[in-house]
């Protein structure tokens, strides 16, 4: 007998605040959400109706994969001069993120909001850049999301962290 697949989350006791390819969001209190990773797969944005056993607990506990980047960048080579800050919208459901200039991403959400999230977004990154390139591994890239928490004026990093599908990964040294 196979694993079980997850591709149906119902937590009753909670409300549900939306629900998204993998991934479901749920509201504990007025400070606090639930992120619930599924097994759902999905394709060009469709999410199909089976799943994969366990790859929720993939998703949240083993970042790596390969791929390739920029253009003009030598395979499996970091980003010469550093990573580079490319935010992007948050699409609706069965549509795609959109990637936007920093001018636009400001307009979004505001100067003070948007300096805090490119800083935030590039310490992150370039920690866990560090942190992989001891292990052997290059990220290409990654998406992070972030949020608001109005009560305390603060960006708060919610999503996305290193996920093997909505990142890029490369081992050093393979050419």
């Amino acid at each position: 007998m196979g694993a079980e697949v997850v591709t149906i989350l119902d937590i009753s006791s909670l409300p549900k605040i939306a629900s998204g390819k993998v991934q479901d969001l749920y509201d504990i209190d007025d400070k606090t959400l639930l992120f619930v990773t599924s097994d759902r797969i999905s394709a060009y944005n469709v999410v199909m109706k089976n799943g994969v056993p366990g790859k929720g607990f993939v998703l949240t506990y083993s970042p790596w994969r390969p791929s390739s980047a920029a253009p003009g960048l030598k395979e499996y080579a970091a980003i010469p001069g550093g990573p580079i800050y490319t935010p992007s919208t948050k699409a609706p459901e069965g549509q795609y993120d959109e990637n936007i200039h920093p001018d636009e991403a400001a307009k979004l959400v505001g100067e003070k909001y948007a300096k805090r999230i490119e800083k935030l977004a590039l310490q992150v990154f370039k920690a866990e850049q560090e942190y992989a390139a001891d292990r052997g591994v290059i990220i290409a890239d990654t998406k992070f999301e972030f949020a608001l928490d109005k009560d305390e004026d603060e960006v708060v990093l919610v999503d996305e962290v290193l996920t093997p599908d909505s990142s890029r990964f490369w081992p050093i040294g393979e050419a």
